[in-house]
């Protein structure tokens, strides 16, 4: 994946500001995160993370929309839809527990990552980090619906 260039961080920060797990990240550290970000082009059908993985990766959707997909009773079940600006992975990455549910394109994406690797290295230099991550993380979680299964997309 390529690495964000140095002209792109403005936008990417710009993007990361509209979303609540960067709330009351300071500019300096939205722009260290930035670029510490790749960018992904995922096609319509990607399975971007499976139920169970521990992934290790934080997914910034900025185009397009991921599927959430549970395991219920033997079959395969969407309980939800993320639309971009929106992330996911969050808590297989930065609690490190197995994701609770498959997430897969819905069409077309476009998607900034960061793996826990880049983002531990950005721990050494401002330990802040953690635990601002860790309280948005809260926040979002108070905040998201708990997912309901719904009846799967037609293809």
């Amino acid at each position: 994946m390529p690495k964000i260039k140095p002209d792109q961080i403005p936008a990417v920060v710009k993007d990361l500001k509209s979303l609540l797990l960067f709330a009351r990240c300071t500019e300096p550290q939205l722009t260290a995160i930035a670029g510490a970000m790749e960018t992904l082009d995922c096609p319509k059908g990607k399975v971007l993370i499976m139920e169970q993985e521990i992934s290790r990766m934080l997914y910034v959707l900025l185009k397009g929309s991921v599927g959430i997909w549970k395991r219920m009773g033997g079959e395969k079940k969407s309980v939800s839809t993320l639309s971009a600006p929106n992330f996911f992975g969050e808590n297989s990455m930065f609690v490190q527990v197995p994701a609770t549910a498959q997430v897969k394109a819905e069409d077309e994406c476009k998607m900034l990552t960061l793996s826990l690797a880049s983002f531990e290295a950005l721990v050494k230099q401002d330990a802040s980090l953690t635990e601002l991550i860790k309280k948005n993380m809260e926040l979002v979680k108070s905040l998201r619906p708990a997912p309901e299964a719904t009846p799967p997309k037609q293809d």
